[in-house]
This record gives structure tokens, C-alpha cells and sequence, in this order.
């Protein structure tokens, strides 16, 4: 099928989940043999030319080749560039079906996220921001499908078709049978949000009675330097500032994978991309109940959640790695559940079949 993939973002950012998804779901497009036109790129107000002259070109290959169907990946911003409504509004006329998958809501919530920001420069760049949301939701309504990462999500707002993509990654290796070393990993942010300081806590627990379980922790650098500064840290614990394909031997060394988001409105929404990266890498997880990741964990086999207490998470690992025996489990069920219903290549069928429900894959 012919396919108009739009990115609103540059697609050569891959160190973030607004990097990973979207070259992520290109590279499905792409194995599912479907013929693409992508319009991607900077979405920087000061980069409106080079937009408005990609735009241009894009409308004219849809009028050269008329697609099936077009998808939108949106950033974390509402739609910026006027010449992104054009399009999507030229697609309306053209009568090409056109979803769009609405990443992230913390705009609506703000308040658990971010602190309001002082300043005049900053409270007109805020209302410009909820304006353009405003014109971001009246276009949404028009198209034909606005798809979302959790069923949550839906309770915010009131288009006409909302539905679900599923959660994917790709399976990288099987970890089945790999030498128990009591090693976890955790990769993300070091903030109370987060649960960073929370899952310190757990493995001092863990570790009151002489080393016995060992923590690698991975984050930005000036995030760690920012938090922690010259705090000497526990020899437990190793700390690495890499991404990319320089974590794949950190994940070797692990059994586990950590998430530990503190129970709030926003992250009972939240989906983190590196469940997945986890999951495909043949780790199972631990991580605090929040509803939606809780419910995906559980469903598909993934690991165990807890409470958002050291105590809790701290007892989830220990039973987690009481035997390399229920770790292969874990990890049989987290494979069968990948490739059955969770690969990038799910996501991309569904979006096919939504859109194109009478045409063949």
C-alpha cells in the first residue's frame, strides 16, 4: 500500500522515546512492504521555510500518487507550523483516511510533570503553546482516526474515533537460561518522579546484610551530577552515562529490569518506552503498580509489580530473582508475548486495518 508517513520531529534523533518510536514504526512501515513518501523534520519555529518547502513537496506526491492512507507521529508539542494543519487539511479534501497517534498529555497536567515556569518570556511561550493546542484538538477532531497509548488517555478528550495502538518493541535476544547474577538495571531519569530515590532505598535494604544484589544505573550525566554531585554511592551500585547500542552489554549483565514511577495522575497514563527495550533485551521486570504499565506487566507475563514503597519494591526484586528456575519462565512468557502481539509490525497492521479495513495488508 502507499503510505504518507508523517513525523512531526526529526528523525534522526534516536536517544529518547520521541526519537525511538518514530524510527521505530518506520522501519515497520517499511518491513510490512508498504510504498512510503515521509515528511519529517525540525520542528523549531525558526525552521519554518525548510518546512513549509518540505510540506510542498509531500502535497505534490500525494497528488502523483494518490496514497492509501496516511499516519501522523506527533511530538510532545501540539502542531506547530501552519503549513502541518494545510496538509492535514488538504488530506481531508483529498479524501485520504489519516490517524494520528497522540503520544503524550502531560500538557494537560502540568502540574505533576513540570513547575509552572516565572517569567514573561516563558507565560507567552506557555499561551502560545495552549493556543496552538486548541487548534491541535479542533483539526484532531476532523481526521479519521486519533489513536493514543493507553485506554486512559480517552477520558481527556472526545474525538470521534479514538482507539488504542499496542505497546511494541523488538525482540533483540533470549535471555532463557542465562547465569543468575542477582544484577539489575535501571535507565531513565534520577528524580522522585521517576522512583530513583525510591529504588536506592529498596537495594539498601536488599544490601543491610552484606552485598547481594548489585544495581547499574544509567542517566544523563549532568542529570546524576545535578542530583547526587560528589555523594560517594554505595559499592553496590555502578553507574554508567551511555545510550544507544552501548547499553547492550550492560543489559547482558542483568537478570532484571527496573521501573519504579510514583503513583500520580500522570503516570498511571504512562507507557515507558524502556519497558519495551527491557522486555526485548529477555529481561523481566520489576516495577511500581501504576495502572497502565501495572496492567501490561501482568497481562503479557512481564514480571511483578509493587507498591510504590521501599519495602515493597525491595521484596518484588528478591522474589523476582529467588531462582534462575521462575526467571526463565518469566522470560519464555515475555518472548511468546512479543512476537504474538507486541512487535512494531502489530502496530503498523492495526493502523492498516483501521484505516484500510476492506484492502489487504
Amino acid at each position: 500500500m502507499k503510505v504518507l508517513y508523517i513525523v512531526l520531529g526529526d528523525l534522526s534523533r534516536k536517544d529518547s522515546g520521541s526519537g525511538v518510536r518514530p524510527n521505530c514504526m518506520l522501519k515497520a512501515l517499511t518491513d510490512r512492504g508498504h510504498e512510503l513518501y515521509v515528511l519529517s523534520g525540525s520542528q523549531n519555529l525558526d525552521k519554518g521555510a525548510l518546512r513549509r518547502s518540505e510540506v510542498k513537496k509531500a502535497k505534490q506526491w500525494v497528488k502523483d500518487n494518490n496514497p492509501d492512507l496516511c499516519y501522523v507521529e506527533s511530538s510532545t508539542y501540539p502542531i506547530l507550523h501552519h503549513c502541518d494543519y494545510s496538509m492535514l487539511r488538504f488530506l481531508k479534501r483529498r479524501g485520504i483516511p489519516t490517524a494520528y497517534f497522540y503520544r503524550d498529555i502531560y500538557r494537560i497536567i502540568p502540574n505533576v510533570v513540570q513547575q509552572k515556569r516565572s517569567g514573561i518570556k516563558n507565560r507567552l511561550k506557555d499561551g502560545m503553546l495552549g493556543l496552538l493546542q486548541k487548534h491541535t484538538d479542533a483539526q484532531l477532531s476532523k481526521l479519521d482516526v486519533v489513536y493514543f497509548p493507553s485506554v486512559r488517555f480517552t477520558d481527556y478528550f472526545s474525538y470521534r474515533r479514538m482507539e488504542l495502538l499496542p505497546p511494541a518493541g523488538e525482540v533483540k535476544v533470549s535471555s532463557v537460561g542465562r547465569e543468575l547474577t542477582n544484577t539489575c538495571i535501571y535507565v531513565g531519569g534520577v528524580s522522585d518522579f521517576y522512583g530513583f530515590p525510591l529504588m536506592m532505598e529498596a537495594f539498601r535494604l536488599l544490601n543491610r546484610d552484606g552485598i547481594k544484589y548489585r544495581l547499574i544505573l544509567v542517566c544523563r550525566e549532568a542529570e546524576y551530577r545535578n542530583a547526587y554531585g560528589d555523594t560517594e554511592m554505595p559499592p553496590w551500585l555502578e553507574v554508567h552515562h551511555v545510550s544507544g547500542e552501548a547499553l547492550e552489554p550492560l543489559y547482558e549483565k542483568a537478570d532484571l529490569g527496573l521501573l519504579a514511577l510514583r503513583y500520580n495522575e500522570y503516570s498511571h497514563l504512562c507507557i515507558g518506552i524502556k519497558l519495551f527495550q527491557y522486555v526485548g533485551y529477555g529481561l523481566p521486570v520489576v516495577s511500581t503498580n501504576v495502572f497502565t504499565m501495572g496492567s501490561i506487566i501482568r497481562e503479557n507475563g512481564f514480571g511483578l509489580t509493587c507498591e510504590d514503597d521501599p519495602e515493597s519494591y525491595a521484596e518484588a526484586v528478591r522474589t523476582m530473582l529467588s531462582s534462575q528456575e521462575k526467571l526463565d519462565e518469566y522470560r519464555s512468557a515475555m518472548q511468546k508475548s512479543m512476537t504474538e502481539r507486541h512487535l512494531w509490525v502489530h502496530r503498523v497492521d492495526k493502523i492498516i486495518s483501521d484505516l484500510c479495513p476492506d484492502r489487504e495488508k
